[in-house]
């Protein structure tokens, strides 16, 4: 069974709604909270390239995107019954990420800048 390891959190709302992962051979991972099972929060979880994730931290492209991309190949379902900090079993789905009902509303961004940075008088 694939595991992988939390690394970063990108967007926290009562918890870790959005994170990069890595499994054991350096391959790159986006999570995203989806909804809680049996009280334990619950992820979709699909590989990304260096280079997508990077566009979508820059914000230069949006969640479902990344994920509807992602997802074409592999997706999965991760349960952090142990919390963040100890590896996370990857579970495969098998029926389309697009028509599973967990995927993110188009146009959720990244902003790496705070929103006035750059901006005169500010």
């Amino acid at each position: 069974m694939k595991t992988i390891q939390h690394t970063n959190t990108l967007f926290s709302y009562d918890g870790p709604q959005v994170f990069e992962a890595q499994d054991a051979t350096g391959g790159q991972y986006i999570a995203v909270a989806v909804e809680a099972q049996n009280g334990l929060d619950r992820y979709l979880v699909a590989g990304v390239g260096p280079e997508r994730l990077r566009q979508f931290r820059a914000g230069l492209l949006d969640l479902r995107s990344l994920l509807v991309e992602a997802g074409t190949e592999e997706w999965y379902l991760t349960t952090p019954a142990a919390g963040l900090d100890q590896p996370l079993m990857l579970v495969p789905q098998h029926k389309s990420i697009e028509a599973s009902g967990f995927l993110p509303d188009e146009g959720f961004v990244l902003h790496d800048a705070p929103p006035n940075q750059g901006e005169p008088g500010r």
